[in-house]
């Protein structure tokens, strides 16, 4: 266990947008979050990587706080990829310059951007900038990445790349999860999943539990939202 979160409360004013939550994040696992726009995913991740206080409940995170990849990310406009690695690296963890630009390089390299190192963030592609964004995460050391909606705006090509990308992660041991509503992506990488709606978690998967069964919440859910082609 990397993650464990206990009965998640969050509440704007007299709203309550999220309502008693738990769940578990394991290391190694893809865990994702699926759900309709609104329904409180991304609001959950804000909470896992600290950018918002829940009003009820515990967030256990093991090792370092979790690192969130947004839909579009958030790199430094004016620094070149290079710069939005290496200058995190020396401000929150106090490294050498020397030493930041060797994790650095190491990193670029494994995730196949090392020929972007001198681009701004405007010159690169929605796939490209994930993976700064990522490189990024994973100088800071981060062992927990959470991605909001990360297929949403990327092409078949990116996104098979992206799968590729996830699945080396994975073998890193890293914990990842997903909030997404792109029932092909699930579909094909798959470990867990858990149903979103009005705030609350309604059902869950595991595929080391084998086939869905048709009364499961979720059946119904990928049998009306995936198209037979």
């Amino acid at each position: 266990m990397t993650v464990r979160v206990e009965h998640l409360t969050y509440s704007i004013k007299d709203r309550e947008v999220l309502s008693d939550i738990s769940f578990i994040l394991e290391e190694g696992r893809i865990t994702f979050f699926l759900g309709k726009s609104g329904s409180g995913k991304t609001t959950i991740f804000r909470s896992l990587a600290g950018l918002i206080k829940p009003s009820y409940g515990e967030i256990i995170i093991k090792g370092e706080s979790p690192a969130l990849v947004f839909q579009q990310p958030e790199l430094f406009p004016h620094m070149t990829v290079l710069g939005n690695c290496v200058h995190p690296q020396m401000i929150v963890q106090g490294k050498s310059k020397e030493e930041a630009l060797d994790q650095t390089h190491t990193l670029l390299q494994m995730l196949e951007i090392e020929s972007l190192f001198d681009r701004y963030p405007h010159e690169l592609s929605g796939g490209q900038k994930q993976r700064v964004a990522i490189a990024r995460a994973l100088c800071l050391n981060k062992r927990t990445i959470l991605f909001d909606e990360p297929t949403s705006a990327l092409d078949p090509f990116s996104t098979s790349a992206f799968e590729k990308l996830l699945e080396s992660l994975k073998e890193r041991k890293l914990t990842l999860a997903i909030s997404t509503h792109d029932m092909y992506f699930i579909k094909r990488c798959l470990d867990k999943v858990y149903l979103v709606e009005n705030g609350s978690i309604i059902g869950s998967y595991d595929s080391e539990n084998g086939e869905l069964e048709r009364d499961h919440p979720l059946y119904a859910y990928f049998d009306k939202c995936t198209p037979n082609i």
